[in-house]
């Protein structure tokens, strides 16, 4: 079957939304990735924090036992020697420190997560960590933590006891050994840590050579114990975090991200969509896992049907003005606050009668003036705060805002709009905006209506709503542009002035209408 014209078009429009879409994914995975490293910078010096603090109290308690009278250790002849070190220890001690230490840092981790995952499921309110769900998993996982790095600590220290013992030493002589030496490591950690310091004995080293090397080594050892730990369980606290912000929301699915540079298990997994009650417990696979939880926003509840458009306004009495002077009293009484400046500049009065015609229509129907009005070079000169300021050739239209007197100006470019000649010209450029996808209109009205959207936008602050910034941020480019124009995809601002001159001007398809009725309704009209 051959390829038409057409159908090459919408092969290639949806080419160009599946890159974006890729493009989102990878944008929401490089978020997640920045934070887990982020998360592993503020978990790293918990858990080293927290390991010092087991070493110091393993060295306490068994000096204090071994240097107690031999009478005490008679009742327990039957064990083994390293076992009587190993149950000196207060263990249940050095696990409840470990929960305080761990348990607000999963906590806090979790909600940096959760407050991430919501924005970027378009979720307005902020994640509350401070939730029976969060606190339970958070509870349950920092007590399998200390309780598994204690079991590595205490398989480590009886590793020390042996080694010792098999060199003849004794007990107490063992016990000055492990308060001057490292101990906090897992089994494999301390068994190369004592081959490495029977290596320096070997080489005759002594005294302060033997432990500057012998402790280097050590803490080169604690550290790359520390920093699986961290990353390990900043993927873990993350990855719940996310998971919980969702609960009770409209999102039902997540799908599985890998880094760039994971392993052929993580690889296979990359892309695979789960539930949120099957995700959970999944991520990490292994240590260092650095896999994480995305949302389908293509999962979600179906929407509710947005609202009709506002219904429009008759203008009583309308006319248009036959003298300047008319035309500018109209403007003064009609249009611009009290004390407003009006200044159309070398404008004729077919240009000037179009604008006020628009303006008017806007102003009734929004309840919104404007401080000053006119063409831009003619405000430049009496307008304080924009004196001398140069419009660009290119602009048809401008809205100043002046954030210290709160004040909205309303310009036209006299290049564009001061002759009939000239308007045929602004006709023709328009023209190619709309051949170019640039803007979907090319009519005077629809520029008149494009500044009033950015007055609505200064005085309402419509833009900078998160449900619509969300809708700007997470649309694909190539929809805004075929449904709004490309100007659209500037910044929010740009989007909401282009969606409310389209609006205005019934261009949008309707489930686009209705969605700017209600954005309207609720933070314009409210």
């Amino acid at each position: 079957m051959p390829l038409t014209i057409d159908k090459i078009k919408e092969l290639n429009r949806l080419i160009d939304i599946f890159f974006e879409k890729v493009g989102r994914k990878e944008r929401l995975s490089r978020e997640i990735l920045k934070l887990m490293d982020e998360c592993v910078i503020y978990l790293y010096p918990k858990i080293r924090e927290w390991l010092e603090n087991t070493r110091e109290q393993i060295a306490r308690d068994i000096k204090k036992k071994i240097l107690r009278k031999s009478a005490e250790l008679t009742e327990i002849r039957k064990k083994s020697k390293s076992e009587i070190i190993v149950d000196y220890v207060d263990w249940e001690m050095i696990e409840e420190n470990g929960k305080s230490i761990i348990k607000p840092a999963y906590l806090n981790i979790m909600e940096r997560s959760g407050n991430l995952s919501r924005a970027q499921a378009r979720i307005e309110a902020s994640f509350d960590v401070i939730n029976p769900l969060s606190i339970k998993w958070a509870d349950k996982y920092s007590s399998e933590l200390v309780t598994l790095v204690g079991k590595e600590t205490k398989a480590g220290l009886r590793e020390i006891v042996s080694h010792g013992l098999d060199k003849g030493k004794t007990l107490q002589h063992i016990a000055r050994d492990i308060e001057a030496t490292g101990i906090g490591l897992n089994e494999i950690q301390t068994g190369s840590l004592l081959k490495y310091g029977d290596f320096l004995d070997a080489q005759g080293l002594k005294g302060k050579e033997y432990l500057d090397k012998f402790n280097k080594y050590y803490d080169r050892l604690q550290k790359e114990r520390c920093e699986l730990i961290a990353r390990t369980e900043a993927n873990r606290s993350v990855n719940e975090g996310y998971l919980d912000s969702l609960e009770g929301t409209e999102y039902e699915e997540v799908e599985i991200s890998s880094a760039f540079d994971a392993c052929d298990e993580c690889l296979d997994m990359a892309g695979h969509k789960y539930t949120r009650d099957e995700a959970r417990g999944l991520l990490p696979k292994h240590p260092r896992c650095r896999c994480h939880w995305i949302v389908v926003p293509e999962k979600r509840k179906k929407p509710k049907e947005p609202e009709a458009e506002i219904p429009e306004v008759k203008l009583p009495g309308w006319e248009p003005a036959k003298t300047t002077p008319e035309a500018y009293a109209f403007a003064h009484r009609e249009l611009v606050k009290e004390y407003g400046l009006v200044d159309y500049g070398r404008i004729d009065m077919e240009g000037i009668n179009t604008i006020n015609e628009e303006l008017f229509r806007l102003v009734k129907k929004y309840n919104i003036k404007v401080d000053n009005l006119g063409s831009a070079q003619g405000l430049t000169k009496r307008v304080e705060y924009l004196f001398r300021h140069k419009t660009p050739f290119s602009t048809y239209a401008i809205t100043f805002y002046n954030k210290a007197k709160n004040q909205i100006s309303l310009g036209f470019n006299e290049f564009w709009w001061s002759t009939s000649i000239d308007r045929k010209v602004l006709k023709k450029s328009m023209q190619k905006c709309i051949e170019t996808g640039f803007h979907k209109l090319a009519t005077f009205e629809g520029v008149v209506s494009h500044e009033y959207g950015h007055v609505l936008d200064i005085t309402k602050k419509v833009s900078s709503q998160l449900e619509v910034y969300n809708y700007w941020h997470d649309t694909d480019k190539i929809i805004i542009k075929n449904t709004f124009g490309d100007y659209a995809n500037q910044e929010p601002a740009e989007f909401f002035a282009e969606a409310f001159c389209n609006y205005e001007a019934k261009n949008l398809p309707k489930k686009e209408m209705g969605f700017i009725a209600n954005i309207i309704k609720k933070y314009i009209l409210k």
